[in-house]
């Protein structure tokens, strides 16, 4: 009997959950052992891709009844809309979209009995709303309208809640014009003088499958023109998602129960797009992943420290601290009530907290960390799905700068000033890598760690 063998399968299973699937397939050769292992591994993870064979796999797999009950996860991709125009399907000019042998497969989620764990990906290129950002916007072609994406929604939001048992789900690239709620009670189903009466927070089918979430993971999508990125920031929808629609929709009501959070989107937020972040306390939170998050408020430092009773993993995936902030009356009241402008009618604000400041504290705080996670992970292609593999390492854009009024790209740009602190900076970080157990020789390969397309980071 092999070493590998001879372990408890529980722990055989976990170490082949890394492979791919033509490893899979080859591990089922091993031994009889490694075939029964290895054929439910295969199985664990199916694809629902837009296609009619990836269709065909997913009816065989649900028909199968050997199969059927090893489904632990769902993976949906939502197909493009032009594909659906240029071939098969008929979309009128309201994007009202015909059911459709693919369509007609997400419901059948609900019949596997062992699903925990659903994702729903859309396409990264999202159309702007509707009014005075259609005329910037009114070139910019894209694959998944805001009423093709709403539709699909609502369809994953049925069968979840049809499901039932589904308490993981991670949506990448959602709209962010698909994230507003203005109704701080948006757990109670009742309508609000200040929301949509098709707001999420009115949908049955959504609020069924919100309810047993103990895991989340959003990556937030918006609008990005190559021509304008200036006007980028200035979209309605942008600030309603950060402002009140991520907090409505899925923080507030899921404060009890998340045990995992991710919130990632391809835009910086934080500081502007403002969130509120005070008040909002996860009393079970063990893992914490935040892409793209600025911080320039003490605040927003200890807001994460507040969680050290119980977070174990903590992923600050680019997420810098901004030095110097130049904003105009808008940005300047939401983050700095009293701030008062100068001459010009600008805001000027210096934050003087730098992370030899911060991982210190952490180290005081986060009592039960056991995995840390900062720099710039592999973006923008591969960091929302594989945020867990980033090391802590100093990186160079770990400090930032906003300027509101800079014209002619966006107003977040890195802060070269930072790399006077490297030395300090670093020390204090493996001050605290040492705290919560990581070895020297694993903090050197980080330090020195870079991303690899194929492998990862090496």
């Amino acid at each position: 009997m092999s070493p590998f063998t001879s372990m408890p399968v529980e722990l055989q299973c976990q170490c082949i959950q890394s492979l791919d699937v033509p490893s899979l397939k080859a591990f089922r050769l091993v031994s009889r052992s490694s075939a029964r292992i290895g054929f439910d591994e295969l199985f664990r993870t199916v694809v629902l891709g837009f296609s009619d064979e990836s269709v065909a796999r997913f009816a065989q797999v649900l028909g199968d009844e050997r199969t059927k009950p090893l489904v632990k996860n769902i993976v949906v991709e939502i197909g493009a809309a032009e594909q659906e125009m240029n071939e098969d399907y008929e979309i009128n000019e309201d994007w009202e979209i015909r059911e459709t042998t693919w369509a007609l497969a997400i419901p059948t989620i609900a019949e596997f009995p062992s699903v925990r764990h659903v994702d729903l990906v859309f396409d990264d290129q999202v159309e702007f709303e509707d009014g005075e950002f259609n005329d910037w916007y009114e070139d910019e072609a894209v694959l998944q309208p805001t009423e093709y994406r709403e539709h699909y929604m609502k369809l994953m939001y049925w069968a979840l809640e049809k499901a039932g048992c589904v308490d993981s789900l991670a949506i990448k690239c959602l709209q962010d014009e698909l994230c507003e709620c203005k109704n701080d009670s948006a757990d109670n189903g009742q309508a609000t003088s200040v929301c949509k009466m098709d707001c999420w927070c009115l949908n049955a089918s959504f609020l069924a499958a919100r309810s047993p979430l103990k895991r989340l993971a959003l990556h937030v999508a918006t609008g990005h023109h190559e021509h304008l990125p200036q006007n980028d920031i200035k979209c309605p929808a942008l600030h309603a998602c950060f402002n009140s629609g991520l907090l409505n929709l899925w923080l507030k009501p899921l404060q009890p129960q998340l045990i995992h959070l991710t919130l990632y989107a391809d835009a910086y937020w934080g500081v502007w797009p403002y969130i509120e972040l005070r008040g909002i306390y996860f009393p079970n939170l063990k893992s914490l992943a935040l892409g793209n998050f600025t911080i320039a408020h003490d605040w927003q430092i200890d807001w994460l420290a507040s969680h050290g009773a119980t977070l174990e993993e903590l992923i600050l995936d680019n997420c810098p601290i901004a030095r110097e902030l130049y904003l105009y009356q808008d940005s300047a009241a939401a983050n700095w009530p009293d701030l008062q402008p100068t001459e010009d009618d600008r805001y000027e604000k210096m934050y003087e907290t730098r992370w030899h400041h911060v991982f210190p504290l952490f180290q005081e705080k986060l009592r039960k960390l056991r995995h840390f996670g900062i720099g710039s992970g592999s973006w923008p292609d591969h960091m929302f799905d594989r945020r867990y593999e980033l090391p802590a390492k100093i990186a160079h854009n770990r400090y930032a700068s906003f300027n509101q009024g800079y014209q002619r790209r966006s107003p977040w740009s890195d802060d070269e000033d930072g790399r006077e602190l490297v030395a300090e900076d670093k020390a204090a970080l493996e001050a605290l890598l040492l705290a919560i157990g990581y070895t020297k020789k694993r903090i050197e390969w980080m330090a020195d760690a870079e991303w690899d397309a194929e492998e990862g980071w090496i």
